[in-house]
């Protein structure tokens, strides 16, 4: 991303009451194996920052990303 880091844009997106609440799937490349458990100790370093709704590690796979996002909207849906 130019000019901003994902974590920065993250944060924003979390200290605005107009976005809080959007759901939101982190794509790492931090382990390089998606270990989720990875990426939460690297977001717990820089500050405090809710998690994230799910993580899709990088190489993106396509099945898996379809699935997580269909997850997160049966989630929402079942919210209403």
């Amino acid at each position: 991303m130019p000019n901003k880091s994902g974590i920065r844009f993250y944060r924003e997106l979390r200290d605005h009451a107009e976005t809080a609440t959007i759901p939101v799937i982190v794509v790492t490349g931090i382990t390089g194996q998606g270990g989720s458990d990875d990426t939460e100790r690297f977001l717990k370093t820089r500050g405090s920052i809710p998690p994230p709704e799910a993580f899709v590690p990088k190489p993106i796979d396509e099945r898996e990303l379809i699935d997580t996002v269909g997850k997160l909207l049966n989630k929402e849906k079942a919210a209403f």
